[in-house]
Formats: C-alpha cells, sequence, structure tokens
C-alpha cells in the first residue's frame, strides 16, 4: 500500500490517482514520463470553452451545456461524478459550470482533474491555458500547472488542447433546444444533489456515509444500518412538566451543514456543523414556520402570518441576506422545487390551481386546476420534473393523484395518504390509529403496489434514505389519577421490499416501547419526556 501525498489516504501500489481527493500519485506518472514525452501529440485550440469535449457514445449531449443552474451547483455535481468515475459526466458539468461563469476557475481546475486521472495530461494542460486567459484569479490554476510542470516538464504547456470541433449544424441544433438543455440539467442535478434521499423526508437526511437525524432535542448521527449512534447537538428548546416538548420538525441538508427547523411555542433555523459538533441559530421568527429547504445554496423557509398571509423566506447558509419572497393569502401546500416554488391556491367557485413563483424572475403563473378536486380539497402537493402528485380529501379515505403538467393527463394512483416519494416509486399509508397504519410503496403510474408493514402509533412518518426506510411513530400512554403522560418517538429502519422482516421488526419494537412507557408511568423513570430507538 502507498499513501496520499495530499489527504494520507491509504492506496494500493498501482492506484493512479486518489479517489478521495483526485490527486494524482507522482510515483506512477513519473515511471510513465518519458513515454509520454515522446508520443505527444499536436492539438487544435479553438477558443470558445462550450465546446471543450467529445462525450463516449452519446452519453451526454452539448445541450446540458446551457442550462440555467447555478454555479456552485453545478461544480457539486462534477464532484461527484468525479468521484464516482464518472468522467463523461463530470466533464459535463463542468463545462456547465464555465458556461455559467467562465470567469471563475473552479470549474476549469475540475477538468484538468478529470483529464489527470484520465492520464491525459497534455488536455489536463491545455484546459489550464484556456482557463488562464479568462479568469480574473487563477491561484488554484498557476497550483495546478506547477503540479504538472513537476510530472511532465515545463514543455506540456507549449502543446496545444485536443478540443472536438463540433459542426454548424449541431450548433443549430442545440440552439433550439435550449429548454430541453434546461430540463436534463436540472435532471442530471436531482440526481446528484436530491436523489438519495425521499423528496418527503422531514426528520432525516443522508450526510456523506451516515444517516443524521433528530432524537427528542438532540441532532444525532449512525451509520446507514443503524450501528454507531451518537449526539451530535442538543438543541435549547423549550420544555413542559406535562406536555410534548418543542421540537425538530424538519432537517435539510448541503452536505457541508445541517440546517434544522424546530415547532412548538416558537419557531427556530439552527446551522449545525457536524464536524465541530456545535450549532448557530440563524433564525427566530414570532410565526410559526412550517417548512424549510435548501436549494441554489439558500435556506428558504416558509411561515404564515397572523393575517392569514404565507410567506416565504429566503437567506444564505450563514443566516444573512434575509428576503422574503412570496406572498399568497392562504396559500396551501407550499413547496420549493427546482427553480420554481410551488404552491395551491383555492378559486372561488371552482377548483383549486397550482401556482409557481420563478426563484431568478419572481414571476408567478397560474399552472393549471387540479380536474379532480372540484368535489374536495387539495390536501398536499409535491412535484416532480413534470410531474404533479397530489393528495385529494373529500370526506372518505384520501385519494392520490398523478396529473402530468405537460400533457395534462390525471390519473389516479392510490387510495391513502401520500408519505414520500423516492426513486420513481409514490410511499403511502392506509389505515388509522385504532386499526393501525398499513405503508406501501407503487410505481408512479400505481402499478406494482407493493405491502411494507403496518405500524399502530398515533401518528407515523415515513423518511426514504437509500435503500433504507426509517420509520418514527408516536405513542402516548395516560395515568388519568395521576394526570400524567408519557410520550415519545419510536424510530426505526426498514427495507424497502420485506414486508414479512420488517413486520417482525416493527411487532418487537412497539411492544418494547410500550412498556417502557408503561412502566414510566408507574415511577420507574422520572423523565418528563421520553423517546426510545430501535435499529435493525
Amino acid at each position: 500500500m502507498i499513501q496520499c501525498e495530499v489527504c494520507g489516504k491509504q492506496l494500493p501500489d498501482d492506484a493512479a490517482f486518489c479517489p478521495r481527493c483526485g490527486t494524482i500519485v507522482k510515483s506512477r506518472l513519473e515511471a510513465e514520463k518519458q513515454a509520454k514525452k515522446k508520443n505527444k501529440t499536436k492539438y487544435l485550440v479553438l477558443g470558445v470553452i462550450a465546446t471543450v469535449f467529445a462525450f463516449a457514445a452519446g452519453l451526454i449531449v452539448w445541450n446540458l451545456f446551457l442550462s440555467s443552474r447555478v454555479y456552485d451547483q453545478r461544480i457539486e455535481i462534477a464532484e461527484e461524478y468525479s468521484r464516482d468515475k464518472d468522467y463523461d459526466k463530470a466533464l459535463v458539468a463542468c463545462a456547465a459550470a464555465c458556461d455559467q461563469d467562465p470567469e471563475k476557475e473552479e470549474a476549469y481546475v475540475g477538468m484538468c482533474n478529470v483529464y489527470m486521472m484520465q492520464d491525459e495530461d497534455a488536455k489536463a494542460a491545455a484546459i489550464l491555458q484556456i482557463g488562464e486567459a479568462k479568469v480574473n484569479s487563477a491561484d488554484q490554476i498557476q497550483d495546478k500547472k506547477q503540479e504538472l510542470s513537476e510530472m511532465n516538464g515545463s514543455e506540456i504547456f507549449d502543446e496545444q488542447a485536443a478540443v472536438p470541433e463540433y459542426t454548424e449544424t449541431q450548433g443549430r441544433d442545440i440552439a433550439r433546444n435550449k429548454d430541453q438543455a434546461k430540463k436534463q440539467i436540472a435532471d442530471l442535478t436531482d440526481e446528484i444533489l436530491y436523489g438519495i434521499s425521499g423528496q418527503g423526508n422531514m426528520k432525516s437526511v443522508l450526510f456523506g456515509d451516515n444517516i443524521i437525524y433528530a432524537e427528542n432535542t438532540q441532532i444525532c448521527q449512525m451509520d446507514q444500518n443503524g450501528n454507531y449512534k451518537e449526539k451530535i447537538v442538543e438543541l435549547p428548546l423549550a420544555s413542559a412538566a406535562y406536555g410534548k416538548s418543542d421540537e425538530v420538525t424538519k432537517i435539510v441538508t448541503d452536505g457541508v451543514t445541517v440546517f434544522v427547523l424546530t415547532g412548538g411555542s416558537q419557531s427556530e433555523i439552527y446551522a449545525v456543523d457536524v464536524d465541530s459538533k456545535s450549532y448557530d441559530q440563524l433564525l427566530d421568527v414570532p410565526e410559526t414556520t412550517e417548512n424549510i429547504w435548501f436549494y441554489h445554496n439558500k435556506v428558504y423557509y416558509q411561515y404564515e402570518n397572523s393575517a392569514g398571509t404565507v410567506i416565504v423566506g429566503t437567506m444564505n447558509k450563514d443566516g444573512t441576506g434575509k428576503n422574503e419572497r412570496l406572498e399568497a393569502d392562504h396559500a396551501q401546500s407550499v413547496t420549493v422545487n427546482r427553480d420554481y416554488i410551488y404552491y395551491v391556491m383555492d378559486n372561488s367557485g371552482g377548483a383549486p390551481s397550482l401556482w409557481r413563483e420563478d426563484l431568478e424572475t419572481q414571476q408567478t403563473k397560474n399552472m393549471f386546476q387540479f380536474p379532480s378536486a372540484s368535489s374536495g380539497e387539495v390536501a398536499k402537493a409535491e412535484i416532480i420534473g413534470e410531474q404533479c402528485f397530489y393528495v385529494l380529501e373529500a370526506g372518505g379515505d384520501p385519494e392520490i393523484y398523478c396529473y402530468n403538467i405537460d400533457t395534462k393527463e390525471n390519473k389516479k394512483i392510490a387510495d391513502g395518504q401520500l408519505q414520500n416519494l423516492y426513486d420513481g416509486d409514490v410511499y403511502y399509508s392506509r389505515g388509522d390509529e385504532d386499526s393501525g397504519f398499513t405503508f406501501y410503496k407503487t410505481a408512479q403510474d400505481g402499478e406494482d403496489k407493493t405491502e411494507l408493514g403496518t405500524a399502530h402509533g398515533k401518528t407515523i412518518g415515513i423518511d426514504l434514505l437509500k435503500d433504507r426506510m426509517l420509520m418514527r411513530e408516536y405513542f402516548e400512554e395516560y395515568d388519568s389519577s395521576q394526570e400524567n403522560m408519557a410520550y415519545g418517538d419510536l424510530l426505526f429502519l426498514l427495507n424497502l421490499e420485506e414486508k414479512t422482516d420488517n413486520q417482525k421488526v416493527i411487532n418487537s419494537s412497539e411492544s418494547s416501547f410500550k412498556n417502557e412507557l408503561r412502566r414510566k408511568l408507574q415511577g420507574i423513570t422520572d423523565d418528563s419526556g421520553f423517546q426510545q430507538t430501535s435499529w435493525t
């Protein structure tokens, strides 16, 4: 084994680069240095960075470059694909970042790293030269040039870049397909940044290789098998002697910081640093904040003021730059997704409509009227791409529908309460606290329904984390003679396929937990609140 000179990771003897930080293993390159010098090829330099790469087997097309996604997100995508050794997509994401802002150096350095990982140092050198001519500050580029010179000799920067030339016909096709390009890069972004967790997750997120989750007033972490659980921070939330304390209501992350929304007697938003196990309070609002999201390097939060106006605000990750965006009277089912704020508005005398506001231009648009909602209330709406999944409540069991915004097709998916959306599937539950909540997953067209188990708490919640489901149930036990109550959340991890194994875990965990609550009421434990976790 050898060791990476930059980050210290142990590497195989034949490693070409460090998969953690991307540093080239010099011992390998030195052995190939002389051979490279004898086989250098003259290349053609084109002045337009937008036509930098050829992609293997038509995997990704040029129109991905033309999206309006923000620069930092494209860099994040490129880094994820580089770590996965999907170099063609990494190059696409870097080029998209260059298209967004050609005067920033990170994308050129990213492309250089990708080429170096593939032992294409001449191309890496050419990219650095192109970037150096375009950016205002090139400190990172200079460092990379020094690294390449040490490995290959300074003459590598005398070579010209290998840049494929696209025809005029292809260029015209690209210009005609900007809308398609925007959708493709948005799909690519969602796949990397948001595709490994359920869209409706509330109290847990994936954070690197671990799961960050809320446990009462604490933010904790564990591995994806439920092991190595530890407290990260305990938040200063209010509690009552014989009632529920303020609690964490939602967790989101940008992959670096965990943002936490709390609710109860007051609403606050915290930024939690996992490495240092510390937190900062970013926002304290008098009204109850109902939701938070993280998109485009900003935290979005929703609250309703005393007049019934729903407000969506935004702030930077450090709590600065607060700004109120959307203000809509009595809006419902608000969600921030990709480039828009979506919300449901009632129409006098007709079915409610889905509206959206553009995050960049702040222009609003009435997208459509819910075709099935004239006889009921739209209780929830979630957007995935061009599809809107919504819950209709009309006095009986809730009904879940899917409306395609493009084709205007409206289809009933299932009877039940929409819980979450993940990896092309819809997760929902049916039942009540008396009979139990049975939860299912089905394809987005309503086919291939799978039963996953039945839980018996007063309420349930389902968070989806890669190939696991984190189930959260709330239980209460009363002692009327003492006017006392024991309560708590029970958490456990389940699989996404096997009902039988899931049900064994549920039954065993619920039985143990309820016994603990009863013993608590008998004075065996002293806490005013109580929470236990059980993992599989």
